[in-house]
């Protein structure tokens, strides 16, 4: 079995041909694949505020131009910018102070956590050190528990009805603490920014509440461009996470930065806290985001990966479309284990550590690796075999050398560093600090299946392919004519189908959020050489009842 990075190009992409591992998962366009998000319910006005607000907060506007922007706008008959504009013929200086009146995070800066990230320098065109601003989830968390006071009884009665997963009654947090534990997830997902931009940001949600807290948000273009595909900058805000996640876990707050080092001033707060107990213990019980995501930013394989493309089994490519013994109770795939993810970052890891003379040696052999097909990083340009190292091994992120951009100013030796072997690779493309054993966060143990994805934009959109496709070749829906007649009266009829459809659930169910196709269209069907059901996710989940003809009320009931 060949590893994906040893096939042969199969794609041709704008810089030639491609290999199946570098699809649009590592795109900065990626983010946008999707039309469905949960983000996109946004008012024409709002999205209107909301691009001026960005310019603003970015600098491109100036309070004054962004607080009479949004005058004119309110004139204009856009209600959501009323609260913000501020009229023409002010006086300088009482834009920003309206703004920060009407914007309370302006002054919330004592909550805002500062820490350099690795990064990259649109005027040096180079690696640099960025400044990144982030929430606290310890702390966010912590407020919101401590302001809520029914939640004490909220989770009380969780725990007693049994309405937590069993995964939580598993967690090791839980299993440990004689107190209730407040069980919550992260949730990672890229959102458009720009034409040529996108944000990562991340989520915790209160699994007791489902209230979200919004604590980092990450521009791609501020990103590591050593030919690490952004792992360097990654890798530093899941170490931040971490370091917020064993705190809740604890119920303590820290004593000292996420890096280990001493607090700063603008950290005060931080430092009369330190030691005191937090309301609650908490627990990180599932990490949720798309396959994509996981792909780019957890730092796992694609669903391309030739050797091993599903996070969740032991499939391969090759046999990823087998059927046989797969069922409601069984596949015919191992599921993967701890075991399985942290024995294979031992496997392509290789630890050394080194004195001044080596130290001279590998700064004159450490390039980076921007090749298409390369190892991503800052890698060996030859074999060092007195460490037994190997051209092409990685210098990776580590508890010792977090930034992999510090090594030339290392001054202290004997000094470990760790290397990454991508031709180990099998399950996993680099190790995330954010697992962590003993606080029950694990790749088989943390990561949910994508829904929209791999359900309904995935098997179930597939599945209904194949029945609409029978059905019209079947003459379900018109007795007689040419295919392309055939094909354009069955469109019809399946419109009007499911306006009944639709009519019938609001009527049966109108407290559910329907999701109709607007106006179903020959051309969402292809041909017949060519199959195909343009239907979005949350579309294709009301579609597939539709199919069942007349009992599929019913049914869905």
């Amino acid at each position: 079995m060949a590893h994906s990075w040893e096939d042969q190009p199969q794609q041709v992409g704008p810089l030639g041909a491609q290999h199946s591992w570098e699809d649009s998962v590592d795109d900065d366009d990626r983010a946008a694949s999707d039309s469905d998000s949960e983000f996109e319910n946004l008012s024409p006005g709002a999205e209107l505020v909301n691009l001026h607000l960005d310019l603003y907060l970015n600098r491109t506007l100036t309070a004054k131009d962004f607080s009479v922007a949004m005058y004119w706008a309110a004139k204009a008959g856009i209600p959501e910018a009323a609260d913000l504009g501020f009229r023409p013929d002010a006086p300088s200086g009482h834009y920003q102070r309206h703004l920060n009146s009407v914007l309370p995070f302006l002054n919330a800066t004592d909550k805002l956590y500062h820490f350099d990230i690795p990064s990259y320098n649109k005027d040096t065109l180079g690696r640099s050190k960025h400044e990144f601003v982030a929430l606290v989830p310890h702390e966010e968390l912590d407020a919101a528990l401590c302001e809520d006071p029914t939640f004490s009884v909220r989770l009380d009665e969780a725990i007693a009805n049994k309405e937590l997963p069993q995964a939580n009654n598993d967690h090791p947090v839980v299993r440990a603490s004689s107190t209730p534990v407040v069980p919550f997830s992260l949730f990672a997902d890229g959102v458009p920014y720009s034409i040529t931009d996108s944000v990562i940001g991340f989520w915790l949600i209160n699994e007791i509440t489902t209230e979200r807290f919004l604590v980092a948000a990450l521009r791609k273009k501020l990103c590591c461009s050593c030919g690490c595909r952004h792992w360097c900058t990654y890798h530093e805000i899941f170490a931040f996470l971490l370091w917020s996640f064993r705190a809740m876990a604890e119920g303590v707050f820290p004593d000292s930065r996420h890096d280990l080092s001493p607090w700063r001033d603008e950290d005060s707060t931080r430092a009369e806290k330190q030691g005191t107990a937090m309301r609650y213990r908490c627990c990180l019980l599932y990490i949720k985001g798309d396959w994509s995501e996981y792909a780019s930013t957890v730092g796992l394989p694609s669903w391309q990966d030739g050797l091993r493309p599903c996070y969740y089994c032991n499939s391969t490519l090759e046999h990823l479309y087998e059927y046989e013994g797969l069922s409601l109770f069984e596949t015919p795939f191992r599921t993967n284990e701890d075991d399985d993810y942290f024995t294979a970052c031992t496997r392509c890891e290789q630890r050394v550590v080194i004195d001044r003379a080596m130290h001279g040696v590998l700064i004159h052999r450490l390039e980076n690796d921007r090749r298409p097909y390369g190892n991503h990083g800052r890698c060996l340009s030859a074999a060092v075999e007195s460490l037994g190292l190997l051209l092409g091994d990685r210098l990776e992120p580590s508890p010792w050398l977090p930034d992999v951009g510090d090594f030339e100013s290392i001054d202290i030796f004997p000094f470990p560093l760790c290397f990454w072997r991508s031709s180990n690779e099998y399950i996993t493309r680099h190790r995330n600090p954010i697992f962590d054993r003993e606080l029950g966060i694990t790749p088989s143990k943390s990561l949910t299946v994508d829904v929209l994805h791999c359900i309904n934009l995935g098997v179930l959109l597939v599945w209904c392919r194949h029945v609409v496709w029978m059905l019209i070749v079947s003459h379900v829906w018109t007795a007689a004519g040419t295919l392309e007649e055939v094909q354009e009266l069955s469109a019809l009829a399946i419109r009007n189908d499911l306006k009944s459809f639709y009519k019938a659930h609001r009527t049966e169910r109108p407290g559910d959020n329907l999701t109709q196709v607007g106006n179903f269209t020959k051309k969402m069907l292809g041909d017949h050489s060519d199959k195909k059901l343009k239907t979005k996710g949350a579309e294709t989940w009301f579609v597939s009842f539709s199919f069942y003809g007349n009992c599929r009320l019913s049914m869905y009931r």
